[in-house]
């Protein structure tokens, strides 16, 4: 779990939420250019920020598909989850961050320990210890759709492999294909051109 949603930079998804902040600042820059475009902008300073953008995206998106056994990577997660089921079940998709398995209980110790001044005010919900039951009983609804949504709730309940199956079938689409053969051509790695290439440029 700790690779998967830990809070340590090479997560899964700290490289999934970093790619989608990178996408909404990049997003509203753009569109602050596009409503406004007589607005004079440094155009090299704009050139910079396009291709960082492109860089950060492609990059992350390879590394998110990365099938190196030695990094984080959301394919490595996928696959071995697929291999072990037992490594995500219900209870360890839910009690991984110290969360208590019934809500419902953490849920009635929770309205107990409220007085009625905080009650009658408005207030956050926690969402982190022994009292996050809100967060847990969504964690439980989500884990309910990635089971099958059984009659019963199990602490062994697993992921369907055919979620799993269509997780790494999406990871395989040509578009992701694409992005990955050019990073790796033209952003990672400078692609080594052919010796008669070399030699015919050179003659040039």
């Amino acid at each position: 779990m700790e690779s998967l949603v830990g809070d340590n930079e090479t997560s899964v998804m700290t490289q999934v939420h970093n790619l989608a902040w990178y996408t909404v600042v990049f997003r509203t820059l753009n569109e602050a250019r596009r409503i406004e475009p007589e607005q004079k902008v440094n155009g090299a300073l704009w050139e910079l920020l396009t291709a960082g953008y492109g860089g950060l995206l492609t990059l992350g998106i390879r590394k998110l598909v990365d099938k190196d056994p030695r990094t984080d990577s959301l394919w490595n997660a996928i696959d071995l989850i697929k291999k072990r089921p037992e490594l995500l079940t219900r209870e360890k998709f839910v009690c991984y961050d110290g969360l208590p398995y019934d809500w419902e209980l953490a849920q009635k110790t929770y309205y107990q320990k409220l007085t009625d001044e905080k009650f009658a005010k408005a207030h956050f919900l926690p969402t982190k210890g022994p009292e996050a039951w809100a967060k847990f009983e969504m964690m439980h609804r989500a884990f309910d759709k990635l089971s099958g949504n059984p009659s019963t709730r199990r602490r062994e309940d697993k992921i369907q492999a055919s979620i799993l199956n269509k997780l790494i079938e999406k990871l395989e689409h040509p578009a992701v294909l694409k992005v990955c053969e050019m990073v790796n051509q033209q952003i990672a790695h400078a692609e080594r051109l052919p010796e008669d290439v070399k030699l015919s440029t050179a003659i040039t």
